[in-house]
C-alpha cells in the first residue's frame, strides 16, 4: 500500500462501482447513514472507520482495495502481519488527515478575518 492520504470521494466511489450503487443517496441508505453524514464524510475527506471496516470483514472485502484501489476487491488479508501493518498505516494517514483538515481550517479562519478587515476598511471610509 503506498503511503498516500485517502480520497473519500473516491473510497465512496469504488464501493458504488463495485456494489453497481448509482447516487449517493442509495450509497447512505445501503450503510445506514443519513446522507448528511455521508456528504459531510466527503466534505471533510473523512469517514467512520470502524463502520467500514466491519462492513469490509462482515462482507469479506479487501480493506486495502477499499481504502487505496490496490489488490482486487474480495482478496482476503490472510497474515497479522499485514492486517497490522495496514492498520498502523491507517492510523499515521487519519492523523495526517487531521493535520491537513486542522490546515485548512486556519486558511479558512484568516480568509475570513480578510474578509471582515475589508468590510471594516469600507465601513471606515465611509465615516
Amino acid at each position: 500500500m503506498s503511503s498516500k492520504i485517502f480520497n473519500v470521494a473516491e473510497i465512496f466511489e469504488r464501493l458504488k462501482d463495485y456494489y453497481s450503487i448509482r447516487t449517493d443517496t442509495d450509497l447512505a441508505k445501503f450503510f445506514g447513514i443519513n446522507l448528511s453524514t455521508l456528504s459531510a464524510w466527503k466534505h471533510r475527506n473523512t469517514f467512520d472507520f470502524e463502520q467500514i471496516y466491519t462492513f469490509c470483514e462482515e462482507n469479506s472485502i479487501n480493506l486495502q482495495w477499499v481504502l487505496t484501489g490496490d489488490g482486487e476487491p474480495r482478496e482476503e488479508i490472510t497474515q497479522n502481519a499485514d492486517l497490522a501493518d495496514v492498520l498502523s498505516k491507517i492510523k499515521h494517514l487519519d492523523k495526517e488527515i487531521v493535520r491537513n483538515n486542522e490546515a485548512n481550517k486556519q486558511d479558512l479562519r484568516i480568509e475570513l478575518l480578510r474578509e471582515k478587515l475589508d468590510t471594516i476598511e469600507k465601513l471606515l471610509k465611509l465615516l
